[in-house]
C-alpha cells in the first residue's frame, strides 16, 4: 500500500506512460550573487507550493542553492580577509 503526500505530484516514468518527456529546461539565472540565489529559492518554493515541483525535488534544489550561497559568502569573506592582511602588511 503506497501513500502519496497531498502536496506531491506523482510522476510516471516514460516507459510506463508511453509518453516522451520534454527535456528539463536549463536554468536561466546566473546564480552568482546571494540575491539571485534568494530569487531562485523563492521560485522553487512557489513551484513546490503550486504542485509544479515535487517537494523532495524542491528540497534538493534548495539544499544546493544554500550551498552555493555559502560558497559565495565564504569567497567574499576570504577576499576581505586577504585585503585586510595586505593592508596590515603595508604598515
Amino acid at each position: 500500500m503506497t501513500v502519496e503526500k497531498r502536496d506531491e505530484v506523482p510522476v510516471q516514468p516514460a516507459a510506463v506512460t508511453g509518453v516522451l518527456l520534454a527535456p528539463t529546461p536549463r536554468a536561466r539565472s546566473r546564480l552568482t550573487t546571494i540575491r539571485e540565489i534568494r530569487r531562485e529559492m523563492a521560485k522553487v518554493y512557489l513551484e513546490a507550493r503550486n504542485g509544479e515541483l515535487r517537494t523532495d525535488t524542491a528540497t534538493r534544489f534548495v539544499y544546493m542553492l544554500v550551498q552555493l550561497s555559502n560558497l559565495i559568502r565564504d569567497s567574499e569573506l576570504e577576499g576581505r580577509v586577504q585585503q585586510l592582511e595586505q593592508e596590515i602588511a603595508r604598515r
